[in-house]
């Protein structure tokens, strides 16, 4: 159940999952995937880079499933692809770069 209450994500009413949201679930995703010292990212990791590509819309009420793997990892930083899914198409896609935050 997506909890539409943050003001932010979901500042009026919506017939779809809103992209912002989105974004921010991928971004979950990659650094539990990628981030917290594994491989070579460092323990915090910060997004250094995000492409996104949307090609349908993710209904409320039926179950979206994301899956993340890294694709990449040289120099501190960490690449990760991102997507989700709801009856078993792709809604959306990201790749994302995580690194150590900047100084």
């Amino acid at each position: 159940m997506i909890d539409t209450s943050h003001p932010s994500y979901f500042d009026h009413a919506y017939d779809h999952v809103p992209g912002p949201f989105i974004v921010e679930g991928f971004r979950q995703s990659a650094v539990g995937r990628g981030g917290a010292g594994r491989g070579s990212c460092p323990r915090v990791a910060a997004v250094l880079g995000c492409t996104t590509t949307f090609g349908s819309f993710g209904e409320f009420g039926a179950l979206l499933e994301c899956s993340a793997e890294v694709t990449g990892a040289a120099g501190g930083r960490v690449t990760v692809a991102v997507e989700l899914h709801q009856y078993g198409k792709r809604l959306a896609s990201a790749g994302i770069e995580l690194g150590p935050y900047p100084a």
